[in-house]
Parts: structure tokens; sequence; C-alpha cells
């Protein structure tokens, strides 16, 4: 069973194209405080386990090894994007949109138009 990010909000697996990653929270206590920090402002029932992956998508283009970019151009191995050692995340889910909220009032209306019927 593929790995699911733990992101509040994102269920992302790798997609075997190398698009999407995962990647394994560190072992480093500093940097493994950092990225769960970052999960548990997004969600409030994390707990960390071996298992638990963040996807690419929460990472900046910048936190990752540029020489994937180039393997994948020219077909070689790409087993998935590399994050650079001492990255973290940062990017979160992007909010729902809420639902539309109707405008109407009950207020009669001061428009040229409704005064001209008058």
């Amino acid at each position: 069973m593929p790995r699911r990010c733990v992101v509040g909000g994102c269920s992302n697996i790798p997609d075997g194209r190398g698009r999407i990653s995962v990647h394994r929270f560190p072992k480093a206590k500093r940097m493994r405080k950092i990225w769960i920090n970052f999960v548990n402002n997004t969600r409030s029932d994390f707990a960390c386990t071996d298992n638990s992956v963040i996807c690419s998508n929460h990472f900046t283009e910048e936190c990752f090894d540029p020489s994937f970019a180039v393997k994948l151009q020219f077909g070689l191995d790409s087993r998935g994007r590399t994050l650079l050692d001492g990255e973290y995340p940062s990017i979160k889910c992007k909010a729902e949109p809420e639902d539309k909220v109707s405008l109407k009032t009950n207020a009669p209306s001061n428009s040229i138009t409704d005064n001209a019927r008058q």
C-alpha cells in the first residue's frame, strides 16, 4: 500500500512519474520537530510514526536536488526527487473555497432606478 502524505487536507501518494514524491521525516531531532510542527499546524490529530511521509507539494523547488530534473529530461534513473539536507516543508494545502454567501438583504435599495420608480 502506498504511503500517503500526512499533511492536513492532502492525501497524495507518489505518482510513479516523478511529479509527486513522498519524503520520510528526518531522523535528526531538530529537523524532525520542525516537520512535526508543520503538520501539527495543518491538523490536530497527528502522531508521527516511522511510516509518516510528506509529499513534494509541500516543499519549494529550491528544497530539491536540481540534478533530478536533468535525469528526468534524459530518461535516466528517476526514482523520485531528493530533498537537499536541512530542508523542511513550508507550503500548506490550499484552503477549500468558502461557500458563496448570499449578499441579498431586506434593506431598501438606494439605486437610481429604484428611486425613479417611486
